[in-house]
């Protein structure tokens, strides 16, 4: 197990990304078949030593960074880190705006 360095598209704010081998990890099991919760299964058996509740954790703060950078992707295209808000303004134009 090592590091990899990922260089993010389309993500302005980051040049690259350094990802350890736990979220090498949570990367790979990213293969549209796996949910969270069997991801966290997984982690378990590879950390029997911490606790589930750290691992649901660290799971969802890397998924969150990775949907952030772009490096994963939610199937049917709904993330559930973003949030989007609509506004209407003067004369009925609608404003959406989404951010994470």
């Amino acid at each position: 197990m090592g590091y990899i360095t990922c260089v993010p598209k389309n993500f302005p704010l980051v040049n690259y990304l350094i990802i350890n081998p736990t979220a090498k990890i949570i990367l790979e099991l990213c293969n549209g078949k796996n949910i969270p919760k069997k991801i966290r299964d997984k982690l378990s058996t590879l950390y029997f030593d911490v606790a589930k509740g750290k691992i649901t954790k660290d799971i969802v703060d890397v998924l969150f960074d990775f949907s952030k950078c772009n490096l994963i992707q939610w199937e049917g295209g709904s993330n559930p880190f973003m949030y989007m808000n609509e506004k209407v303004l003067e004369d009925g134009i609608i404003m959406i705006y989404l951010y994470l």
